[in-house]
């Protein structure tokens, strides 16, 4: 996509997407009410939870980007569904349910 940008273009465009994630988290967290905020932390978790265990993956262990972003994508798709259809499993917390469908495997 970006791939004839030099690194310090690449280091100013990460730069930029970065302040406006910041302003754009900032307006948005000042303006939820206490009650979504638990939804609000559960999807922040769901999100943890599929991106922390996925870079251990990728950096060291011989598994195709492809497949990591894959498990990543479908266990997101999976708790944004869950969440938004309202499913809940007993005994499970929801932002845990989509870490099931992300496994990747050969």
């Amino acid at each position: 996509m970006l791939t004839k940008l030099s690194e310090a273009k690449v280091a100013r465009v990460g730069s930029i997407i970065s302040a406006f994630q910041y302003l754009r988290g900032t307006v948005g967290g000042m303006s939820i009410a206490p009650p979504v905020c638990d939804k609000t932390l559960g999807l922040a978790n769901s999100f943890l939870y599929q991106v922390v265990p996925a870079c251990p993956r990728g950096l060291f262990t011989s598994f195709p980007a492809s497949v990591v972003m894959s498990g990543v994508g479908s266990g997101l798709a999976t708790t944004m569904a869950f969440f938004s259809l309202g499913v809940h499993i007993l005994f499970v917390p929801d932002a845990t349910v989509g870490a099931f469908t992300n496994t990747p495997s050969r």
